[in-house]
């Protein structure tokens, strides 16, 4: 029997005349209508009627595996060995059929039951583009030549003349479809194309759900005329970021950030299955009329952080959730909802997915971490100022800003606030704004606070709508204790928040998120390095200093050897330490003309260097990055007083480090400090004009990258607390920091040499008062005879903290939430603070030591401030160990809260801190049973080492601590007991 036909094209005579052929043939042998379904799909596992299989076999095609019949009759092997012999050429099916076939396949599910469309598309992937084209068939040819306009940026006109010549120069009755619209049609069909969604013209309300068939806004009454486009996300289900290995203290992917563990640690759900995504936003306006200033659209972008960090963000793994039309300014809330919608669908109940990895169905969910944009466009999405005198998102209410008359700019100077409170820059004043620098900056504020600000906004959405028009909600307590709110207009200083925006509204887990919004480092980058570039190359329009700049320094009286001179008729700005010569911007731009980098390194610079006119042209956003990060200190090396030219230097090095690929945690804070100096030197050379509000950003990009073990909760404020006080928490902090360990013993045996004969508990207790001045005078010797010997930590440690301590009163590490004893409340406590240290006894002159623990009640959070890095402490009130402890018959740990000690060693180290909580016992009302808070983050603290006084509350061995049960004692009533008196009641 022929069986040919089964490798020709489905759309061919011969097939169809193959396909009845067989049918007849197997009815006949299996003598029944109904048949096994020899196609692709069925593969003969299911029987059908006849005309069902007709209809498999032309829409699915024949098995080619199936050779022999025998399910359908056939007992001979077949005649001959075309089949295996033929040519795949001969049988007129084009090399990628196979690939295009399956491929419309796997889209059979967006034609919504039109079978005649999904044969149609079947047939153009088998229909070979040419009578005798091995090589195309007519709808792979159409996603090659598609996937090289989208690839290359072809325009539809381009495409449209190039559909028209490759029709003329192919054969004649060739498949190529006619035009661009044509293209698209066809994919669309297959699930290629969007969803539209109107818009009302004043950004209102999008029209769908309930609104779905209105015709007329309900809030304003305009007609639905703009549209939105949507493009549904897709879902990678990666697991790199939990099967990778990761070195603790380094940031190296967002996996290793306090945002990603602190969506763990409040969402087990989430954090239990690793294919949950992680996903960051972005968004903004792109200018596709070319020369429009007016941003023709928007679009959202959602980026997969599951992916290793070489695959983050690669183009392919870069979706396109939303593509808004036009500027949508404060209403992208309105714009943003499908997107919102999916995101929460995703995070609340999860979409069912097959995971092909592991073979399974299992619920795909995900969270946003944050959102990346450049500053305007994060000021649009959060609700918020991102200019004028509250400009920076951080600082918010507290941003340092004045105005300059002359320059008609902010300027955001006044970096000296970030510096440790016994810095010299902080006294200085000629060199600054001519007073001295007594305020300390502001915490940032965490996500709850934000939401307790925003929530009493009542949002309304149109163009053209003033933040003053915004109305809050104010709640205040009427009579009676009930809650009275009404409604304000603020007119006399508009509010903040412009808006409820939609993250903390429809997300529930915004609020916990680390950092909501993050600010895109490529654009700080780019308008920093294009202001100090213009600045030194004096280029008009770009350039920080002018006339206007100079007559700011005369209306605020600084510098006045920098101010305009009048010499006749003309007016003279006296050369400052940043001017550049004519001869030293000619060395500027030599050299950067004749670098010389790897091919693919970065741009061809000589072709942005105009040697000429001593300028740099045409730079773009990684031009500026790689001048900041790689050529910047070649190029002014020997330009410009030393100073200046090494705080410029300085600002180079910081962003060299803070892009590397891998941060170390424990630099970050020396990071931050060598910032604030180098603005505040920046500050001390550069106009006030130069310090826009991109400059003063950079002083808060460590706060994103950071990932501390622990962080403040609540607002902080700097007081005096005694000498007293104060040496005893640096003694503890020196007694307990490695590198000072060899110096506590040095000390020791100078002590033993100046008072012979006395006993170990005297010279220690001789230690603890002593240690301290005699490490400070020791360091500063070792220092003068050879400084490259001493680290740094050792250096200022020994120096001793600022007097002024920062106090909270709400403290967030290892997993637990701690509050001071005063914070705690009447339901909650969160103040109890259990340790296990290295315990040191002296007994008959033998130092002996052992792990013990300790019990007691948070007083005080104190940080230290050492000036390369801060120290978090906790003050506790410490129960006395020997006879204010003690354990019951069950195993019961019970302590007496008001009988202390350890009053000269009341600190600890934060990280050092479990939290406890007690409860009042019934048997003695003076005793408090121990109880242990499980931490957050639980599965990762528990290790088979872990400590065993704190890691459970009744201890496993029950039997051992459980009193003995006598089997024999049946007395079930009690004889000394009064029993219930139940009343008499009368009919």
């Amino acid at each position: 029997m022929d069986k040919s036909w089964m490798k020709t094209s489905r759309t061919t005579q011969s097939y169809a005349d193959g396909v009845k052929s067989f049918l007849l043939f197997a009815v006949t042998n299996l003598e029944s209508n109904e048949i096994p379904c020899p196609c692709v799909n069925c593969l003969n596992h299911y029987t059908f009627k006849a005309d069902d299989v007709e209809f498999h076999l032309f829409s699915k095609g024949f098995d080619q595996t199936y050779r022999r019949w025998d399910k359908h009759g056939e007992i001979d092997e077949p005649a001959g060995e075309e089949l295996h012999t033929e040519s795949f050429f001969d049988s007129g099916v084009p090399l990628d059929a196979a690939e295009t076939i399956k491929m419309v396949r796997a889209t059979e599910e967006n034609f919504d039951e039109d079978h005649e469309k999904f044969q149609e598309r079947l047939m153009d992937a088998e229909k070979p583009l040419y009578e005798g084209c091995h090589t195309f068939t007519k709808l792979s040819a159409l996603v090659h030549l598609l996937n090289l306009k989208t690839k290359h940026g072809g325009s539809d006109k381009l495409f449209n003349e190039l559909l028209v010549l490759l029709k003329q120069m192919l054969p004649e009755g060739n498949e190529i479809v006619k035009n661009t619209y044509e293209a698209k049609k066809i994919l669309k069909s297959m699930g290629a194309g969007y969803t539209k969604i109107h818009v009302c013209i004043n950004d209102c309300i999008l029209y769908r759900k309930e609104n779905k068939d209105l015709t007329v806004c309900p809030t304003c009454g305009e007609s639905r005329l703009k549209r939105l486009f949507q493009v549904k996300t897709t879902a990678e289900d990666l697991r790199w970021h939990a099967t990778s290995s990761k070195t603790p203290g380094v940031l190296r992917h967002p996996s290793d950030s306090p945002a990603w563990k602190a969506i763990d640690d409040k969402y087990p759900e989430i954090a239990d299955d690793p294919r949950s995504l992680r996903l960051g936003i972005s968004t903004d306006g792109v200018d596709v009329n070319r020369g429009n200033r007016n941003h023709s659209m928007w679009p959202v972008l959602s980026v997969i952080y599951n992916l290793p960090p070489w695959l983050c963000m690669k183009r392919k793994f870069i979706m396109l959730s939303l593509l808004i039309s036009g500027a949508p300014g404060n209403d992208i809330d309105v714009f943003l909802e499908p997107l919102i919608d999916h995101l929460e669908l995703l995070f609340e109940a999860g979409v069912e997915t097959y995971d092909a990895y592991a073979q399974e169905q299992f619920t795909l969910r995900a969270v946003v971490l944050w959102t990346i944009n450049d500053y305007p466009a994060l000021g649009t999405l959060c609700g918020c100022p991102y200019s004028g005198f509250r400009g920076c998102v951080v600082c918010r209410e507290e941003t340092k800003c004045i105005r300059l008359p002359f320059s008609a700019k902010q300027c955001y100077a006044g970096q000296r606030r970030y510096l440790p409170y016994t810095h010299a820059f902080r006294k200085q004043t000629e060199a600054f704004n001519g007073k001295q620098e007594l305020e300390v900056a502001a915490d940032p504020m965490t996500g709850e606070q934000i939401y307790n600000e925003v929530q009493q906004i009542r949002n309304k959405w149109r163009k053209g709508l003033r933040c003053t028009d915004s109305e809050i909600l104010e709640t205040s307590t009427g009579r009676g204790g009930k809650i009275d709110k009404r409604k304000r207009k603020n007119k006399e200083k508009p509010p903040y928040w412009k808006k409820f925006n939609i993250w903390f509204r429809r997300l529930r887990y915004w609020r916990h998120n680390s950092v909501q919004h993050c600010i895109d480092f490529m654009h700080i980058k780019k308008n920093v390095a294009e202001s100090l570039v213009g600045t030194l190359l004096n280029l008009p329009r770009k350039t920080k200093d002018g006339l206007n700049a100079r007559k700011d320094l005369n209306f605020l009286g600084l510098r006045p050897e920098l101010q305009p001179k009048q010499n006749k008729n003309n007016i003279v700005l006296p050369a400052a330490s940043y001017t550049l010569q004519k001869d030293e911007k000619e060395k500027f731009c030599d050299t950067l003309y004749n670098l010389k980098v790897p091919q693919g390194y970065c741009s061809n610079f000589s072709s942005l260097v105009s040697l000429k006119d001593k300028k740099l042209v045409g730079l773009k956003s990684h031009d500026y990055h790689m001048l900041m990060q790689r050529f910047l200190p070649i190029a002014i090396r020997s330009v410009m007083p030393e100073p200046t030219r090494y705080a410029i230097i300085r600002l180079y090095f910081f962003f060299k480090s803070i892009c590397s690929k891998e941060i170390n945690v424990e630099e970050l804070d020396k990071l931050q400090a060598d910032l604030c100096v180098t603005l505040c030197l920046l500050e001390k050379y550069f106009p006030p004009s130069f310090f826009d509000v991109m400059l003063h950003l950079t002083v808060h990009l460590t706060r994103e990258h950071s990932s501390a073990d622990g962080s403040p909760g609540s607002a902080g404020r700097s007081v005096e607390v005694s000498p007293e006080l104060l040496s005893k928490a640096h003694l503890f902090v020196l007694l307990n920091t490695p590198e000072i360990e060899h110096y506590i013993e040095e000390h020791m045996k100078f002590l033993e040499k100046e008072h012979p004969g006395s006993r170990l508990n005297n010279l220690t207790k001789k230690q603890s008062t002593t240690f301290g001045k005699w490490l400070r005078n020791k360091v500063e010797k070792e220092m003068a005879e050879s400084s490259e010997t001493i680290s740094e930590t050792v250096r200022w440690i020994s120096h001793g903290p600022h007097i002024s301590v920062r106090k909270y009163e709400v403290y967030d590490i290892n997993g637990y939430s701690f509050r001071t004893k005063f914070r705690d409340g009447r339901v909650y406590q969160n103040s109890g603070v259990g340790v296990e240290v290295n315990d040191m006894h002296i007994s008959n002159e033998v130092l002996t030591y052992g792990r013990k623990p300790y019990y007691g009640v948070l007083k005080e959070i104190w940080l230290l401030d050492y000036h390369i890095k801060t120290i978090p402490l906790f003050m506790c009130d410490w129960v006395e160990n020997t006879q204010g402890v003690k354990k019951d018959s069950l195993g019961y740990t019970l302590v007496n809260l008001k009988r202390l000690g350890h009053k000269e060693d009341p600190f600890i180290f934060a990280s050092q801190a479990q939290q406890l909580f007690y409860v009042k016992d019934q048997l003695d009302k003076k005793l408090h049973i121990v109880f242990m808070t499980p931490p957050r983050n639980y599965r990762d603290y528990y290790e088979d080492d872990a400590n065993e006084e704190f890691s459970t509350v009744v201890f496993p061995h029950n039997d051992n601590v459980l009193p003995s049960v006598d089997a024999r004692h049946n007395v079930y009533h009690r004889a000394n007991c009064t029993g219930m008196i139940l009343r008499k009641t009368t009919d």
